[in-house]
């Protein structure tokens, strides 16, 4: 479903390696998928075991709308109505496992990047929704970014301009990811 890459890329902080994954084939999440979504509670293992195969360790993880010379696009279902709200969520609900073990392993920038402008608004929302329950407000408000910019144009970006900004937060928020995953498996 996705190609896996890293690329080099500079910040304010100096070079940065970015795991990057662009779609291979399309997908648009809708109401087909939402059920699956909603029982999705575990990481992505392929994400995590990619993270964990990149040297340099990633210090961002990009997820790509579109594939290499935009042939494959990865977004919600523009045919969704008022149900876009509830696909959003659980969609990012689905990410946050995978959000949280990327981040305790020391990436401190996620950016979906190449989205539609109306996926970026829907993602932004469910974002702001999720941050309001607490305990992920930083992962959802700080550390995951939503935009419509390119590859390219991200490289120079505020996003990669003020990394050192996103790398501070990330080392004083690494043990409250994991006193959160030691609670969920409590329960």
């Amino acid at each position: 479903m996705f190609e896996f890459s890293s690329e080099l890329i500079e910040t304010d902080s100096g070079p940065r390696c970015a795991g990057i994954m662009s779609p291979i084939r399309d997908r648009l999440i809708g109401l087909e998928t939402l059920g699956e979504l909603r029982e999705s509670a575990e990481p992505d293992l392929a994400v995590l075991a990619e993270a964990g195969r990149i040297e340099p360790s990633p210090a961002m993880w990009l997820f790509r709308g579109h594939g290499p010379q935009r042939k494959h696009q990865w977004r919600l279902d523009p045919r969704l109505g008022a149900e876009r709200e509830a696909v959003a969520e659980a969609l990012l609900r689905a990410h946050l496992p995978t959000y949280r073990a990327l981040y305790e392993r020391g990436v401190a920038l996620i950016v979906h990047l190449e989205l539609e402008p109306d996926d970026v608004q829907a993602l932004r929302d469910a974002a702001r929704r999720l941050a309001r329950e607490g305990r992920d407000r930083h992962l959802m408000m700080v550390a995951t970014q939503f935009t419509t910019l390119s590859l390219a144009k991200f490289k120079e970006s505020s996003f990669v301009r003020q990394f050192r900004v996103y790398a501070r937060k990330a080392t004083r928020m690494t043990g409250t990811f994991a006193a959160i995953r030691d609670d969920e498996h409590r329960n």
